[in-house]
């Protein structure tokens, strides 16, 4: 009788346990998944931002000023030097850039997730070639200096 009473307790002690634990292991999981650290990310996508650099050019290399770039939404414009930095870039897995100006072919591709510099080479219109871009992962590979016109969220 003593050993079966003393069964009993030790099941009503894990049943207290698992009531309690169970619970806060729950809460626990949710807090990191939903937060914005890393092993929250791991299960559902976290927005990141970051500073996009790009250099815009024609065929024959000459930087193309007044060219409409626009990256998630972000939009600047190219500066004498064909350039334009978007700073604060909210994204989460891939990164879209729209390069236009008329006259010229439109750019506009996307890539995965990284930090990037960007040469986009414009077409003329109606040239056999298509707009492209040349996407370098990291930086400094474009002269910061160059490159000093900012555009933010649209």
């Amino acid at each position: 009788m003593r050993h079966q009473q003393g069964v009993e307790t030790m099941f009503q002690k894990e049943r207290l346990a698992a009531r309690v634990l169970i619970p806060l292991s729950v809460i626990a999981a949710g807090s990191l998944i939903f937060s914005a650290c890393n092993i929250g990310c791991f299960f559902l996508p976290c927005d990141r931002e970051i500073d996009v650099t790009a250099r815009v050019t024609d065929s024959s290399g000459a930087p193309l000023q007044g060219v409409k770039v626009d990256v998630q939404g972000y939009k600047g414009e190219t500066d004498g030097n064909g350039c334009v930095k978007l700073n604060g870039v909210t994204t989460a897995d891939q990164i879209w850039l729209k390069a236009e100006r008329p006259g010229y072919a439109i750019y506009d591709e996307g890539k995965p997730w990284a930090i990037y510099e960007i040469e986009v080479t414009l077409e003329r219109a109606g040239s056999a070639h298509h707009s492209n871009a040349k996407w370098h992962s990291g930086s400094s590979r474009l002269n910061q200096t160059q490159c000093v016109s900012s555009g933010g969220p649209d």
